[in-house]
């Protein structure tokens, strides 16, 4: 978390959530699909934000590992030979994944910063109740809520190019 806060200190921070389909063999189709040079929503987003002329840290998050990492691969070789920005990327990745985005990543102002899952401590949750879920979610949950939809207003002001320039 440290290496997270002290990145978005001088850079603007945004979070892509990939979206998965939620079983085995639909993730599969998609990654051939990606294999094939289909794009999906979040690799033009990020290919976007990566065309920017703004210092970006990106946080990649989304159910599917396996997505996530091949949505940046696919952003980062649709970029290929093109201007992109100081960008720093951070996604959970093992290190097979990480080898191969290493190999594939083209530009020498993109830094990818990797969180290794096994490393990461169990998370349990101190709140029990599953019947009030979404009418009175914890403080964590809400707090992760508000800033994703921050940083979705702000991903689509900025490929709108409609960002306010002062704060």
């Amino acid at each position: 978390m440290t290496a997270i806060m002290k990145m978005t200190d001088s850079t603007e921070m945004y979070f892509l959530e990939v979206d998965s389909p939620g079983n085995l063999i639909s993730e599969k189709l998609m990654l051939a699909t990606f294999e094939m040079g289909q794009s999906t929503v979040a690799i033009d987003q990020l290919v976007q934000l990566l065309s920017t002329d703004t210092e970006l840290s990106v946080g990649i998050l989304g159910k599917s590992q396996t997505l996530n990492v091949a949505t940046v691969k696919n952003a980062l070789i649709k970029t290929e030979g093109k201007p992109v920005a100081a960008t720093t990327i951070v996604l959970v990745a093992n290190k097979k994944q990480q080898e191969i985005l290493g190999n594939v990543n083209p530009h020498q102002d993109v830094k990818l910063v990797y969180v290794d899952k096994e490393l990461l401590p169990e998370v349990s949750s101190s709140w029990h109740s599953t019947d009030h879920t979404e009418e009175y979610p914890d403080r964590a949950t809400q707090l992760q809520r508000d800033v994703q939809n921050q940083s979705n207003h702000e991903m689509s002001d900025l490929l709108r190019n409609t960002y306010p320039k002062t704060r």
